[in-house]
């Protein structure tokens, strides 16, 4: 379920429209400030259209590219990006809380992990867990591939 973005709603009701004097941006004129601005600062044409600004508003967009955040920041007159509403899902999925680690009883482990493994590899004659030395085929293709059946086969020359 999205969400609506209120804060960044909330941001563009308070900037004062420029042609409606005592009026909040509209969408519209939000959408031509930031084409404006992006080209005065960065050359670079781009199209942010009232519907853009729509999204959003409405939450279907969480995390716009970076030319627009900085222009929304500076026509807005906020300092960061959360002030708007923005959250970057993906760094938030990728965030992950950890729980206190005893260290010295990882290290053991992964300690006793690796003389485990590196003894077993002496015992099965292989060297570590990959391929063995002489195999020129990757593990899940031991077998040599099937031949062609005769009906796919290319005509016999006469």
């Amino acid at each position: 379920m999205v969400e609506a973005n209120d804060h960044f709603r909330a941001a563009r009701e308070r900037a004062a429209s420029p042609t409606h004097q005592g009026m909040s941006l509209t969408r519209q004129e939000l959408a031509e400030l930031v084409n404006t601005w992006v080209w005065e600062h960065h050359n670079t044409t781009v199209v942010v259209t009232a519907h853009y600004i729509g999204r959003l508003e409405t939450g279907i967009i969480r995390w716009p590219t970076a030319l627009y955040r900085e222009a929304l920041r500076a026509i807005l007159g906020v300092s960061n990006d959360a002030a708007l509403g923005f959250i970057n899902a993906r760094s938030r999925r990728a965030a992950v809380r950890l729980e206190r680690v005893n260290r010295r009883n990882l290290i053991r482990g992964g300690a006793a992990l690796s003389v485990s493994t590196l003894a077993a590899a002496r015992h099965t004659g292989t060297r570590g867990l990959g391929r063995r030395r002489h195999d020129p085929l990757p593990p899940g293709r031991r077998q040599p591939p099937r031949a062609i059946p005769p009906r796919y086969r290319a005509p016999a020359a006469r």
